[in-house]
């Protein structure tokens, strides 16, 4: 009953809704061999007590070459959590986009439609290049490519396969997909940088809030319902 089992992985990488991966997770990493202390707390009672994690006693691998793929499986991880919060970021701008031009008048809707459009579209191809937004069922990457977070993180499943050194080809890999992430990540944040100035200043001689980025997931807006 009072029993609490770790197993022995670090935080996951962060998701969003309705994520379908190919040969990929988002599990966090295995905690290396190593020392580490459980703490336990009730009432103003604390307990620390150390735990140490060992290696397979059958593993070839040293301490050194496991502590390096912990390294590169936590890095991967963290790239995999930019890739998708680039996604949270471009959804979450289009909800904002879209509450905004309802809330409009006519002759406002028309500008501020025609600048939020252009920067929708170059955010939407951003969200693209990152995700596979085709993806509706688990099948679905049979028919359409996976796109940059899926790439990254089914190098989990190849570094953390079982307990050795990373391989140059593992490194080579990250480096490379790592590259093409930031310059998309980049991209999507000079559209924001340029369109936002003037499509705020529309909203605020509206009196309404400011379009800001952020990685909230919104919930699915409601259609409007003619009386």
């Amino acid at each position: 009953m009072n029993a609490f089992s770790w197993n022995l992985r670090y935080p996951d990488a962060e998701r969003f809704q309705n994520l379908i991966m190919w040969a990929a997770g988002t599990a966090g990493p295995i905690a290396p061999p190593g020392t580490y202390s459980v703490r336990m707390t009730v009432g103003t009672d604390v307990q620390t007590h150390p735990v140490r994690v060992r290696k397979d006693p059958r593993s070839t691998a040293t301490d050194a070459d496991l502590q390096q793929q912990f390294r590169l499986l936590v890095a991967i991880r963290d790239k995999v959590t930019e890739a998708n919060l680039g996604v949270r970021t471009v959804r979450n701008m289009r909800w904002q986009v879209a509450d905004r031009t309802d809330r409009l008048n006519a002759q406002q809707r028309a500008e501020f439609a025609r600048l939020a459009g252009t920067m929708m579209d170059s955010l939407t191809y951003r969200e693209n290049e990152v995700y596979q937004t085709r993806n509706q069922s688990g099948q679905d990457p049979l028919n359409y490519p996976i796109r940059l977070n899926n790439k990254i993180a089914a190098l989990s499943g190849v570094v953390g396969a079982g307990e050795y050194r990373p391989t140059q080809q593992s490194r080579e890999a990250f480096t490379r997909l790592s590259r093409q992430l930031d310059a998309e990540l980049a991209a999507l944040k000079r559209t924001m940088d340029t369109s936002l100035p003037a499509l705020n200043a529309i909203l605020r001689a509206a009196g309404l809030p400011e379009l800001k980025p952020s990685t909230e997931e919104m919930p699915p807006r409601r259609s409007a319902i003619a009386m």
